[in-house]
């Protein structure tokens, strides 16, 4: 390939007076022609070069962004996915404890209720109780001023449910209630205020 000086060739050459063999000047000029056509071929080779090392690393990089865009969406996919599975367990346990802690607070109402009445029933038998041990003290006390008691008549105090005077032999009048009959005991003294009854 003939290269050929251009018009800026030269111009740091010294004058061709300054050479002292014949065509120097003209040597030198085509040196210095061949010297830059390589290096603006060089340099066209070199932005070549550059150009398609920058081409591919943009086709890389767009590569390695879709890449990267697809792993994020597919990671944040994952994570959606997750976090509604631990929403949804949540909901599951959370549901579960307010069944339980519904349990616990219908069982303890219950138990609570059946102490109550198990409480009243207790007050109610103490009550009744004491009306029935007030009665039998009235009525021993009635009966103990002037009646004998016989030699088999028991000792103990009779215990609720027992005939108070199991032993003692009645005698039936007709001055109580019009002539129906009331329990006299074995004695001069007359029961006026309450009639001779089993007492339960």
């Amino acid at each position: 390939m003939a290269t050929y000086p251009s018009a800026d060739t030269g111009w740091l050459l010294p004058p061709e007076s300054a050479y002292k063999w014949p065509g120097g000047w003209e040597k030198a000029m085509r040196a210095e022609a061949l010297g830059r056509s390589s290096y603006l071929s060089q340099m066209d080779q070199f932005y070549t070069e550059l150009e398609e090392a920058q081409r591919q690393f943009d086709e890389t990089m767009g590569f390695k962004w879709e890449e990267m865009e697809r792993e994020s969406r597919a990671r944040w996919r994952g994570l959606d996915i997750e976090e509604e599975k631990a929403g949804a367990q949540s909901s599951y346990w959370q549901g579960l404890l307010g069944l339980e802690n519904k349990k616990l607070t219908q069982e303890a109402e219950s138990e609570e209720a059946a102490l109550g009445l198990y409480e009243k029933r207790l007050d109610l038998l103490g009550e009744q109780r004491g009306s029935e041990e007030r009665l039998l003290e009235r009525l021993l006390g009635e009966g103990g001023g002037t009646t004998t008691q016989s030699a088999t008549t028991k000792s103990t105090t009779p215990a609720i449910g027992e005939n108070v005077y199991p032993e003692q032999s009645l005698r039936l009048g007709s001055s109580f209630m019009g002539g129906s009959g009331a329990g006299y005991l074995h004695g001069e003294t007359e029961m006026t205020d309450y009639p001779y009854e089993w007492y339960y």
